[in-house]
């Protein structure tokens, strides 16, 4: 039922698919539902000056895949908060300090769950096979660039680097 109210409103919102810079996969469908004005670029300009004001930015997001490489974890250039609304998934977090004292610990994530994600979080999403979930994802303002975390490295990367050095080696026979 929550599933199915949640694809229809979807259906009203402008939204950007994002595909796993790999394999050019589907792996996320980002839904504008309010927010700053770098997000309401999407918006009729009608009610953009309704919704700009806000200091934050809120998405409906439907992942279609879990995330791309499962050797490294990611982080975010903002503060946000997640809601699952329909489906779930198992969230990978990094805990404790990445220049050696740490581990990775899994957590399911499903329907009603709320889980707040700092910029200087790393973490990943896995699916359960031919799953999708839905999350209302609230974001603050831009602060940094995105990264990864290599645990077996381990050290934090540029997201354009380590993108690039991915394509690298997997285009190497």
């Amino acid at each position: 039922m929550i599933r199915q109210l949640v694809e229809a409103a979807a259906k009203r919102l402008p939204r950007r698919r994002i595909l796993d810079p790999i394999h050019a996969r589907p792996y996320l469908d980002r839904y504008y539902v309010a927010g700053a004005p770098g997000a309401l670029r999407a918006f009729p300009k009608n009610t953009r000056a309704v919704l700009g004001w806000l200091p934050f930015t809120v998405y409906l997001h439907h992942i279609r895949q879990s995330d791309w490489d499962r050797e490294a974890l990611h982080d975010h250039p903002w503060d946000a908060v997640s809601l699952v609304l329909a489906g779930g998934y198992i969230e990978e977090r990094l805990d404790g300090d990445r220049r050696g004292d740490f581990s990775i610990r899994a957590r399911w994530r499903g329907a009603g769950t709320v889980a707040r994600v700092g910029g200087e979080l790393f973490h990943r999403i896995e699916l359960l096979a031919d799953t999708t979930a839905w999350t209302l994802f609230i974001v603050g303002r831009k602060r940094k660039t995105w990264s990864f975390f290599v645990p077996s490295w381990p050290k934090t990367v540029a997201w354009r680097d380590y993108i690039q050095w991915v394509a690298d080696r997997r285009s190497q026979p």
